[in-house]
């Protein structure tokens, strides 16, 4: 009998819904154009590359200047489920943010199965840390720091927001702001599908790791953006939005989850963006490169929430 075993999902759906190689038969080509534009911006833009923020070679981050000092950060964690990516194909955006005057830090990491799930977040976290301290020196504000990741890396954005910077003798309102994008939250589906080869997911590595469990602490503007083609599964695993808000192509989901996160304060609303699957950023940048208009993005040192214009294509 095929039971639904995960989600209301059968077996043979859920491999679909919660991977996105699968259910984005395109993948191949998107990563080998990503990893192109990558590779230009990396030999073009002004940049501190290879930075150690800990002992193990991986940890390590790239910083890319701001077309003017003393403007607001940008720390960005790449995705890849925990098991394969890295900051060197994941810098194509860089321009985007460094041209109108933020300075962007991309975080490397351990990578699974070498490491667990439990390490990377504390990885990322260290990162963080780091930047905070240091960015100074490289013509960022610390004052003004922003945290955002796809895939893996919205969830690694929640676990940095679920953590107690104060514990860390660092300000507890440290991350000024946040936008988690297509992220994997539902981490006990992950020992149900093929990435578990690799990932080697425990219930109590999922436990300790969940966003869910671990709302976050920090009280700051809070973006998750989905494509609303995306499989049917992703844009409702682990939403993390306001109760209330429909106005445009901001639309309220999740139900209990939006209970627990408005009796912790967090103000958080869902980004749908039209006709975008899994990797919308990277076809947002294909299609500028094409000639189509580059979305605008809010300004940053103002703690805007980032947000596309109604009618932007991705």
């Amino acid at each position: 009998m095929n039971e639904a075993i995960h989600s209301g999902f059968h077996q043979d759906e859920l491999e679909y819904q919660y991977n996105p190689r699968v259910s984005v038969p395109e993948y191949p080509e998107l990563a080998k154009i990503r990893a192109a534009q990558a590779r230009k911006v990396r030999e073009s833009a002004k940049s501190w590359l290879n930075i150690a923020y800990g002992a193990s070679p991986r940890e390590r981050l790239d910083i890319y200047a701001a077309a003017r000092p003393a403007g607001p950060v940008l720390i960005y964690v790449h995705g890849g489920y925990w098991r394969s990516g890295s900051k060197e194909d994941n810098c194509n955006f860089v321009p985007t943010f460094t041209e109108r005057g933020a300075t962007v830090a991309l975080i490397e990491y351990d990578l699974c199965p070498n490491v667990t799930v439990t390490d990377i977040v504390r990885q990322t976290r260290s990162a963080i840390a780091w930047t905070y301290k240091n960015i100074l020196r490289y013509g960022g504000d610390p004052a003004k720091l922003f945290v955002s990741g796809h895939s893996a890396g919205g969830h690694l954005t929640a676990m940095a927001l679920a953590h107690d910077w104060g514990h860390d003798g660092l300000p507890h309102d440290l991350i000024k702001g946040a936008v988690a994008t297509s992220g994997v939250y539902d981490l006990e589906m992950v020992m149900k599908i093929s990435v578990q080869e690799q990932v080697r997911m425990t219930a109590e590595v999922a436990a300790k790791n969940n966003p869910l469990l671990h709302p976050p602490r920090v009280k700051c503007p809070l973006i998750v953006a989905v494509g609303a083609a995306e499989s049917s599964a992703l844009p409702d695993a682990g939403t993390f939005t306001r109760a209330g808000r429909g106005e445009g192509d901001l639309q309220p989901r999740g139900g209990g989850r939006n209970e627990r996160l408005r009796a912790g304060r967090v103000a958080c609303d869902l980004l749908r963006a039209g006709r975008g699957r899994h990797q919308f950023l990277w076809r947002r940048r294909v299609r500028r490169c094409r000639g189509h208009r580059p979305v605008r993005l809010a300004r940053l040192d103002r703690c805007q929430e980032v947000a596309l214009p109604a009618g932007t294509r991705l």
